[in-house]
């Protein structure tokens, strides 16, 4: 793949809050531009809403941003606390997350992210939280 190009992608989340796991599949685009990765992708939710979700996956920090019935800013930022927001429903939640581990390994159109982190809602008390990418090219060839 050169430097800066993009390909359409399968892309497979996994992610676990404390034991609670979960699993999706979505579409999305897969891109490289000036050194750093970004993921595009969208998720319709049972009413048949869809939040664009956007991964921007820098050298020290990585942000999530997400639009559409759930919005959300989260920035994972290696060595120290960082803060976020997530919007749902018309409520607002203040974040603080703490970057433990991040991981990526992209190999021609395939890869993977994983981010484990801590994450506080509120200041109630952290819960600990993994989500993992698994990154395939959903063109053949």
């Amino acid at each position: 793949m050169t430097p800066d190009q993009s390909f359409p992608a399968r892309i497979r989340i996994e992610s676990t809050a404390d034991d609670e796991r979960s699993e999706q599949t979505v579409t999305g685009i897969v891109y490289r531009k000036s050194g750093t990765w970004y993921l595009r992708y969208e998720e319709r939710d049972d009413d048949g809403m869809t939040t664009r979700t956007f991964v921007k996956l820098a050298d020290g920090e990585w942000v999530v941003t997400r639009h559409g019935p759930v919005s959300a800013e989260l920035r994972f930022a290696e060595g120290r606390e960082s803060r976020g927001h997530y919007r749902i429903g018309g409520m607002e939640l203040d974040l603080s997350i703490r970057l433990e581990s991040s991981e990526m390994r992209m190999e021609d159109r395939r890869g993977m992210v994983r981010m484990a982190y801590g994450l506080s809602v509120g200041g109630q008390p952290e819960r600990r939280h993994t989500v993992t990418y698994w990154i395939e090219s959903a063109q053949e060839g």
